[in-house]
């Protein structure tokens, strides 16, 4: 225990010694580059690269998202939304067809909207691979991590493109 004691005060002073250090004067002026995403800032993920790939366009993005407890699902085409949740009053059988608006932050996919008087919001997040909701082959490693928001309820699950 005293050993652990004393290992634990040498980390320390180690540490705040680093911290207190003046900085070079020789360093690269270089800027700081800032995450693109204000959610990819929260996360703590690096900007992405200049050359980076979109995840899609909104125009050519066809991907189905769903996720458990409760059940929930998404079949997207484009800025076609077909959305089943359980709170909402079906038009065809199983979904409620929107026309959603799109944009890009980061790795963000965000497609929005409203339902009659509900707003709705779907966040496909290109950078985060899922394993929380199996699709309907039960496979379980999917491309995206989705997120649902439907008035006041927030669902999570995956997504995959089609």
């Amino acid at each position: 225990m005293r050993t652990a004691h004393w290992i634990l005060i040498a980390v320390f002073a180690a540490v705040g010694t680093a911290c207190t250090r003046p900085a070079s004067t020789d360093a690269d002026a270089t800027p700081v580059q800032h995450p693109e995403s204000t959610a990819a800032a929260m996360r703590g993920d690096p900007p992405l690269p200049a050359d980076a790939p979109p995840l899609a366009t909104p125009a050519t993005l066809h991907f189905h998202a769903n996720g458990f407890s409760p059940a929930w699902r998404v079949e997207g085409e484009g800025e076609t939304l077909k959305i089943d949740v359980p709170e909402h009053g079906r038009t065809e059988p199983g979904y409620v067809t929107v026309t959603a608006s799109h944009s890009k932050d980061g790795s963000f996919e965000i497609y929005s909207g409203k339902n009659g008087a509900t707003e709705y919001t779907l966040t496909l997040d290109g950078k985060a691979p899922c394993n929380i909701a199996g699709d309907e082959d039960g496979r379980r490693d999917r491309e995206f991590e989705a997120i649902l928001t439907y008035g006041e309820t927030v669902y999570k699950g995956c997504a995959d493109r089609r």
